[in-house]
């Protein structure tokens, strides 16, 4: 989401709120309608900051680091300000003045309730005891018992006692349909409250009409609601410790409970029978209380986000969610992107699919950059991110590419040298088999070559220094089209009938499969990989999506 804004003294409908500044989504503006500004994105390493001018809108000041944003609020203020978090904490109570580390991610807005995410400064400026939400309702999470802040973007709990509790936030009616997701990651080595769950989301006070997504003993992810009369849970397998998820749980109103991980629906309950309300709508992250007020059910691990809907998210809005943009998702094969934590974390040296089971391995030292959400940094020497064989995965299509029927490459880059690099490939260098997007010294060009079926594309005015830049590659049977900023670029045919398969089925970023030579220096934002040809209007939905993101 971009960091557009509107100062305004009422609501604004489809927008996320901190005090008398809107920050919009991109359908709400700038437009003569809306009266959006379309705002910045920090700088690497800086900040933007948004002050109301009444009737003049917002003034966007950009301190370039640290130091020069704590110089401006001195100025400001007139106060002296020992460091950043100082600055945050100003900010924090200001209801026409904002800062932002970094943007905000894309995500549904409409009958949103409560919104908390601890990696942007307005909800949670880095110190102190209160997690702001952002949906403009004040349901603010209060730090029981000590939570820490982790600087990567989330909450930490001990699994003892810490929890975070908001009065007033909760569900209210189980008759009114709802939805609620949760951004976590249970902690390696978590144990389980009196062996039986751990509550990640929890109602604070209460037994007769409790709520939540939990963990069990069991490995199982579930969801509950319970009134004084029944309750009715669904669950699902299959997860890991020390990784990333994002469950959605929505209930219907009636009778239909389902449970979404990372984008896919995985359980659900028709059953239905709950009728009544919870004993209240007091709400918890990282436990449950119940039983007579006592503490109970507490989670080990980090919370990075919670959203709660008065509305039923429909599968899409769900996945735009989950990919933190409106993409297309259909027939998507492989996504990976550092801006999500689902995806990867920073620290670690796993780029988790979002969408299938085969992932990418940094190798080398492959550095993260937390900014424009977030994106990897290579060095032009060594680093790449690699997948194992495709051979038997259902991306085994890359290693054939004259037999697919149909491809697409998408991903954001930014180059930092006029040396000749590969940029991605599932077949290396030219003279092998496989597709590559590659840059060669002032003729840049991407090819497809499979023996005897081959085509290339020579894009080097195409190809700009140090600016962020959308490529796709799309391969409909024997022609192919290439697209930037989603905009097609060129087109052609593809020679030959071979069906030669390529001998090395790795998809590479950051290199060429066969040769050490001619590595990517500069930055990569997200890739995916589709087994079929994306529209004209397809790969301009992918480019729209985060668009913001990286302008």
């Amino acid at each position: 989401m971009p960091n557009s804004v509107q100062h305004s003294g009422t609501a604004v409908d489809n927008a996320l709120k901190v005090g008398n500044l809107y920050m919009g989504a991109p359908a709400s503006g700038p437009t003569s309608v809306s009266g959006f500004y379309t705002g910045i994105n920090p700088p690497s390493g800086g900040y933007t900051v948004y002050m109301n001018k009444g009737e003049g809108g917002p003034s966007i000041v950009c301190p370039a680091n640290d130091a020069a944003l704590i110089a401006f609020t001195q100025n400001l203020t007139g106060e002296s300000m020992a460091d950043v978090n100082a600055c945050f904490a100003y900010f924090a109570g200001e209801t026409d003045k904002m800062v932002m580390h970094n943007p905000i991610s894309e995500m549904h807005l409409a009958d949103l309730q409560l919104y908390l995410i601890a990696g942007v400064i307005p909800s949670y400026p880095r110190s102190g005891t209160s997690w702001k939400d952002l949906s403009g309702n004040a349901r603010n999470g209060t730090f029981t018992n000590g939570p820490t802040f982790n600087s990567n973007g989330w909450i930490e709990f001990d699994g003892v006692d810490d929890d975070i509790r908001a009065y007033g936030a909760g569900i209210s009616d189980y008759s009114q349909a709802f939805s609620m997701s949760v951004l976590f990651k249970i902690a390696s080595g978590a144990t389980w409250d009196n062996g039986f769950k751990s509550n990640i989301v929890g109602v604070n006070g209460g037994y007769a009409g409790m709520y939540g997504i939990y963990k069990d003993d069991d490995d199982e992810f579930g969801v509950q609601l319970r009134d004084s009369n029944s309750t009715i849970t669904t669950t699902c397998s299959g997860n890991v410790v020390d990784k990333w998820y994002k469950l959605t749980a929505t209930w219907d109103g009636s009778t239909t409970l389902k449970l979404y991980r990372n984008g896919e629906l995985v359980s659900t309950n028709n059953t239905g029978g709950i009728t009544g309300s919870p004993d209240n709508t007091n709400f918890m992250l990282g436990g449950s209380r119940g039983y007579g007020g006592a503490q109970g059910n507490v989670f080990e691990g980090d919370i990075a986000s919670y959203a709660y809907y008065t509305k039923l998210l429909s599968d899409s809005e769900i996945l735009t969610n989950y990919h933190q943009g409106s993409i297309v998702t259909n027939n998507l094969k492989f996504a990976i992107d550092p801006s999500n934590l689902t995806s990867f974390q920073n620290g670690t040296t796993i780029a988790y699919n979002q969408t299938g089971s085969v992932n990418g391995t940094l190798t080398n030292g492959v550095d993260f950059v937390n900014s424009n959400g977030g994106f990897w940094d290579f060095d032009g020497v060594d680093d790449m991110i690699d997948t194992p064989s495709l051979i038997g995965t259902d991306l085994e299509f890359l290693s054939n590419p004259s037999n697919t029927g149909g491809l697409t490459y998408s991903i954001w880059s930014k180059n930092d040298s006029s040396s000749s690099y590969y940029l991605l490939s599932t077949g290396s260098q030219t003279s092998s088999t496989g597709v590559a997007l590659s840059y060669q010294a002032g003729s840049g060009f991407v090819s497809l070559d499979t023996g005897t079926k081959n085509m290339s594309f020579g894009i080097s005015s195409y190809w700009p220094l140090n600016e962020w830049v959308h490529f796709t590659f799309v391969q409909d049977e024997l022609t192919w089209y290439f697209y930037k900023n989603g905009v097609q670029i060129g087109t052609g045919g593809i020679n030959g009938t071979s069906t030669d398969s390529d001998l090395q089925p790795i998809l590479r970023i950051a290199g060429p499969n066969n040769s050490t030579c001619c590595r990517f220096e500069g930055q990569v934002g997200s890739v995916l990989v589709y087994d079929r040809a994306l529209t004209a209007g397809e790969v301009a939905q992918n480019y729209n999506a985060n668009v913001n993101r990286f302008n």
